[in-house]
C-alpha cells in the first residue's frame, strides 16, 4: 500500500477524502476502483438494489478491425491471431453481456459513435 508522503498530496487526499453531496438529477458520484473485480462486484450490489422485473440482457456484438483490401471483412479476421483476439476480450472494459435494470446508472467508457449516444450525456444518465 502507498504512502503520502508529500504535504501537497497528504492535503489533496485529505481533501478528498469526504461523501459529496447528492445531485438533484439523483445521479451518484463514480466510485474508483483499483481492480476490475471490484467494480463488478460494485456494480452488481448497486443493481441488485433495483426492480428484477424491469431487467434487459444486452449481448454484445464484437467484430474486429476490417482488412481494407477485403469487403467486408471475414468472419474471423484473419490478419487478427486468436492470442490477440483473447487479449483483448480479457482487457476490454465493456462486458460480453450487460444486465440493466429500470434505474440503472450506466457511464460510456467509449463515446465514438456520436449518432448512437446523441441523447446520452456523455458523463452519464439513468437506465430509462
Amino acid at each position: 500500500r502507498g504512502h503520502a508522503s508529500h504535504p501537497a498530496v497528504q492535503r489533496l487526499v485529505q481533501a478528498t477524502q469526504r461523501p459529496l453531496p447528492p445531485r438533484g438529477d439523483g445521479i451518484k458520484p463514480t466510485v474508483l476502483y483499483a481492480t476490475k473485480k471490484a467494480v463488478e462486484a460494485e456494480n452488481r450490489d448497486e443493481l441488485r438494489r433495483l426492480d428484477p422485473v424491469m431487467e434487459r440482457v444486452y449481448k454484445a456484438l464484437d467484430c474486429e478491425e476490417p482488412d481494407l483490401d477485403s469487403h467486408p471483412p471475414p468472419d474471423p479476421n484473419p490478419n487478427i491471431s486468436p492470442s490477440e483476439r483473447q487479449k483483448f476480450a480479457e482487457n476490454c472494459a465493456a462486458p460480453d453481456e450487460l444486465q440493466l435494470r429500470l434505474g440503472a446508472q450506466v457511464m460510456l467508457i467509449k463515446n465514438e459513435v456520436v449518432s448512437l449516444a446523441a441523447d446520452v450525456d456523455p458523463a452519464c444518465r439513468r437506465a430509462a
